[in-house]
Order: structure tokens, then C-alpha cells, then sequence
């Protein structure tokens, strides 16, 4: 359970990551 929950924060914490690059970009153009 535990591996499963850190597991879920890993992807969103890189969705996030990846989210906000791509928002960066947006701007920047």
C-alpha cells in the first residue's frame, strides 16, 4: 500500500513537473 501511494505522488509530482515546463514554454513563445 505504502509503495503503491508513493508510487502515485512520484507520477503526479512529474506530471506537475512536466505540466508546468510545458506552461513555461507557452509563455516564452
Amino acid at each position: 500500500m505504502t509503495d503503491h501511494r508513493f508510487n502515485w505522488t512520484q507520477d503526479r509530482l512529474f506530471f506537475t513537473c512536466i505540466t508546468l515546463q510545458h506552461e513555461k514554454n507557452s509563455y516564452s513563445n
